[in-house]
């Protein structure tokens, strides 16, 4: 690839009516993410990300037709045929995973991400459209910031937007989060943006409106990312802001590099000095961390332990994509606290690792570093100031997403990574010549994206009839659940969750009828639905141990048994598995195992019930009970 002028590119009205027509409704499409996916709570479940991820094929879609129609400018941008690699091999590998409904979700988000990125370095080059599309995701961001600022000062952490937090159950109520549930990841958001706003100032082409944004931005940031509380967010503004002023140094003087990279570690070492003094915020939160490190003994330490056993099982295939919440539950050796249930690893490398294997983790990695490699390698060489601080701006928003990274899980919430796949896309579009592609390869590409679109909406339609059903069955409306629930089932026969919810609507119905027979039919039915939904998902213990009590309903008692062993076993932190375990066994007669795994049971945690039962075991025990 070469370089182009990025303020040289063809002017939008150079082009047909229709190609330009096609392109906006292109972009309107992918805009929906950065602008849309943030204000859904970060788009982190698939009811928000879900659409969004439609949309963007449907962009890839057009963009394949405009190359169709006029094939003399479709761009390959750096790393995007590495990342087929990394889908390639996640497809294949769909199948041998333990959840291979979670797989495909997740292999059809990293698919979108990796199409909006093709798609924006297609679309951001005419007509100079970056400076537009850069200056809205800012403005975004800015009132994102602003409306976190207002939680702030008005005492109101706890509501976003139409919802409460407390009603959710929130752990971290004091803290603002703008429009996202958690504050790590509205932090992770702005500690990204900063940087090409920082950039944007230095950057006298791109006219005054977009720099006083940026410098606008840039002063809004530090303090929203300060009152979330967040110590990633600190971190990883600082690692973005200094890499960007780092490359931009690296441009103007190598004498002036040294010298800043010495003297941004002694700057960055004073301002936390004078922040711990003064910032009683600051100081409480860092106080824990270190206490915590010190300790070996805090959350995210004893969660990263729990993971590195997770991997070391299987170190170079993983346990699937999107099965991390299920299986880590066989590895809590160091997280010991029985209420907690932890869905990531907060650590985005270790839970690629976990869930991916060293395998899938490095085909992952490869696009990124062609890409980072190939921006390094065009800042040294470019004599262009204005590419030099597009790019300078790109590699702090990937460092600050990357030092975030270590301490979280924002690479698995969409918002976040729609917005670095945009400003990758954006930036690297105007800076390299595009080049033509044959129309055969321009016709498989679409008809790729044409059957991800597909998968999608398919896995849509049927992820809402489910989560409609589970609505339909918490207000006890047994037939319009059952409706709802099949339907979704006949759509996708691979969403074990519709499954499992036509088991709990069996069990529940047959828990409160009156007629011997009618229970031992639901018992039948609700068997075989949870048999299913096992199978579909293998690390789901809860669905296990379901399973196992529509057995003993049957009368298959010792079948049940044993899958209400293997749900204990597998879940060795769950005191709701032994202890109906041991109520299993003592309805069956077996009092001296019952009383063995209500003793376990006593290790995790103590309630009355637990208690009684000991004792009631205990003297049955003495007096010759089996």
């Amino acid at each position: 690839m070469t370089f182009s002028e990025p303020w040289k590119t063809p002017e939008t009205t150079a082009l047909s009516p229709a190609r330009r027509a096609l392109e906006w409704v292109a972009m309107a499409c992918l805009m929906a993410s950065p602008l849309v996916g943030p204000v859904l709570l970060g788009s982190s479940r698939l009811w928000a990300s879900g659409p969004l991820m439609a949309l963007v094929f449907l962009a890839g879609l057009l963009v394949c037709l405009r190359a169709l129609v006029w094939p003399d400018a479709f761009l390959v941008p750096p790393g995007a045929l590495a990342w087929l690699g990394f889908l390639g091999y996640s497809t294949v590998a769909i199948f041998a995973y333990g959840t291979p409904y979670e797989a495909r979700v997740e292999l059809l988000r990293a698919a979108s991400l990796w199409a909006a990125y093709w798609a924006w370095s297609n679309l951001a080059g005419p007509g100079q459209r970056w400076r537009w599309v850069l200056g809205l995701v800012l403005l975004a961001g800015l009132l994102n910031a602003l409306y976190g600022l207002v939680q702030y000062f008005q005492d109101k952490a706890d509501s976003v937007l139409w919802f409460s937090r407390a009603a959710e159950g929130a752990d971290y109520l004091d803290r603002v989060s703008g429009t996202y549930f958690c504050p790590n990841h509205w932090a992770s958001l702005l500690a990204m943006l900063a940087p090409v706003a920082l950039a944007l100032v230095f950057m006298p082409h791109v006219g005054v409106g977009l720099r006083l944004l940026g410098g606008c931005a840039v002063l809004l940031f530090a303090p929203a990312v300060h009152v979330s509380q967040s110590r990633a967010g600190w971190i990883g503004l600082a690692a973005g802001l200094g890499v960007t002023v780092l490359a931009l140094v690296w441009r103007r003087s190598r004498v002036w590099f040294a010298v800043m990279l010495v003297s941004l570690p002694l700057l960055l070492a004073g301002g936390v000095a004078v922040y711990w003094k003064y910032s009683p915020t600051f100081h409480a939160r860092f106080t824990a961390a270190l206490t915590e490190g010190r300790t070996g003994n805090g959350f995210r330490v004893n969660q990263w332990r729990d993971t590195l056993l997770m991997i070391k099982n299987r170190p170079w295939l993983g346990h699937g994509p999107g099965s991390y919440a299920w299986a880590v539950e066989a590895y809590r050796h160091y997280m010991k606290d029985p209420t907690h249930q932890a869905l990531y690893a907060h650590n985005d490398y270790l839970h690629s690792v976990a869930e991916s294997g060293v395998l899938g983790t490095l085909l992952l990695a490869l696009p990124l570093m062609w890409l980072l490699l190939k921006l390094l390698r065009t800042l040294q060489m470019t004599k262009n100031p204005g590419e030099a601080g597009l790019m300078a701006g790109l590699l702090g928003a990937w460092s600050a997403m990357l030092a975030h990274a270590i301490f979280d899980f924002n690479l698995r919430i969409y918002a976040n990574v729609a917005v670095l796949a945009l400003l990758s896309g954006v930036v690297v579009g105007p800076l390299f010549v595009s080049r033509g592609t044959s129309r055969r390869m321009t016709g498989v590409s679409a008809a790729v994206i044409a059957i991800l679109l597909g998968v999608t909406t398919w896995t849509l339609v049927s992820y809402y009839s489910e989560i409609r059903a589970a609505a339909y069955l918490r207000h006890i409306d047994y037939d319009r659940a059952m409706q709802l629930a099949e339907r979704a089932w006949r759509v996708d026969s691979g969403n074990w969750y519709a499954a499992e919810t036509l088991g709990q609507i069996a069990q529940m119905r047959g828990r409160w009828a009156q007629d011997e027979r009618q229970r031992q039919a639901d018992a039948v039915i609700a068997a075989h639905w949870f048999e299913i939904a096992a199978q579909g998902n293998r690390y789901n213990q809860e669905t296990r141990f379901n399973w196992g009590l529509s057995l003993i309903a049957t009368g298959q008692v010792e079948q049940g048994l044993q899958l209400l062993r293997q749900a204990a076993v597998a879940n060795p932190m769950s005191l709701e598995f032994r202890s109906q375990l041991g109520l299993q066994l003592r309805q069956a007669g077996r009092y001296a195992e019952a009383l063995a795994e209500f003793r376990k049971a006593a290790t995790m945690g103590w309630n009355a019930m637990i208690s009684a039962n000991l004792q009631w075991l205990e003297k049955q025990t003495k007096k010759g009970g089996l």
